[in-house]
């Protein structure tokens, strides 16, 4: 099962669900370069997707339950970022945001939803520093609004579409747009829905911080 669908100016990603033969082959051919890897807590993972400023081809695994040594960064998902030629792994964490304390400039009407960001992992490759990249998740009734940052045509769905926008974290540059769409009800196709849950996790009002 394809659970996602992502498109950025470097190519479109795909992932799939734990259970699918995609997901068995990917992991298997992941193995030949990272032989004690471990997928058995993997929800899915994707195909090769070239990105530019991690300047290589990555393979991105979500994460069915996060690491406890995560824990103090609270995060409301965690997914692995495998660099293919480098050889590299980070975690990538997804942390709850909201309009009230998002940084970063989004479409006119949008709600910011998550903030993500690289960490390196004690004891893996990976040396290099990516923390100043961040991506904001949001959601936008207006998807032409979106259109218009990206400067671009992108793809619709027929259910759902939710959107990333990659910044550098101190100097606030928009770096890219990247959107996910969604052609069915399934697992990740309703990120509102999860924010609001993680909000009230947090005992934040979910109505208080809506455009």
């Amino acid at each position: 099962m394809i659970v996602s669908k992502m498109e950025s100016p470097e190519a479109t990603r795909i992932d799939y669900q734990q259970g699918t033969k995609k997901f068995t082959e990917i992991v298997e051919k992941l193995k030949l370069t990272y032989s004690k890897l471990d997928a058995s807590n993997w929800y899915s993972v994707s195909e090769p997707a070239y990105n530019s400023i991690l300047e290589d081809s990555v393979i991105t695994a979500i994460a069915k339950t996060h690491n406890p040594y995560l824990d103090h960064l609270d995060p409301i998902l965690v997914s692995r970022k495998y660099l293919l030629n480098k050889q590299y792994i980070y975690e990538k964490v997804y942390v709850l945001l909201t309009n009230q304390t998002c940084e970063f400039e989004l479409p006119e009407g949008s709600n910011a939803l998550a903030k993500g960001y690289l960490v390196n992992i004690y004891g893996q490759p990976g040396d290099q520093d990516y923390s100043n990249y961040i991506d904001i998740y949001f959601s936008c009734k207006d998807h032409s609004k979106v259109e218009s940052w990206a400067g671009k045509t992108l793809t619709v769905g027929n259910y759902t579409n939710y959107y990333c926008i990659t910044f550098n974290g101190v100097t606030k540059e928009r770096l890219k747009v990247k959107n996910y769409w969604y052609d069915e009800q399934q697992d990740l196709s309703d990120w509102d829905e999860f924010w609001v849950a993680e909000c009230k996790k947090r005992k934040i009002d979910p109505l208080s911080q809506l455009s």
